[in-house]
C-alpha cells in the first residue's frame, strides 16, 4: 500500500485561495495514492461554522477522516 505524507501550512486568516489550491493538491494526491496523511492544516474546528465548512467542502469530497493519534510509535 502506498501512503503519502502531505506537508502544507496554512496561514491563520488565509484567503478562500488557499482551499481551492488545497482542494487542487488532494486532487492530485488522490489520483496517486489512495491514503494520504495531512497534520494540524490550522483549523478553528471548535466553531461550528468553520467545521461544517471544512466538513462540506474538504473532508466529505475527499472522504477524509480526523485520527488522533495519542502514543508516538
Amino acid at each position: 500500500m502506498l501512503f503519502l505524507v502531505l506537508f502544507v501550512y496554512r496561514p491563520p486568516n488565509s484567503p478562500v485561495s488557499w482551499e481551492n489550491e488545497f482542494c487542487d493538491i488532494l486532487s492530485l494526491c488522490e489520483s496517486i495514492s489512495g491514503e494520504v496523511v495531512i497534520g494540524d492544516l490550522n483549523i478553528n474546528l471548535l466553531d461550528p461554522i468553520q467545521k461544517a465548512k471544512w466538513n462540506n467542502r474538504i473532508c466529505k469530497p475527499y472522504s477524509l477522516s480526523r485520527r488522533r493519534i495519542t502514543k508516538a510509535i
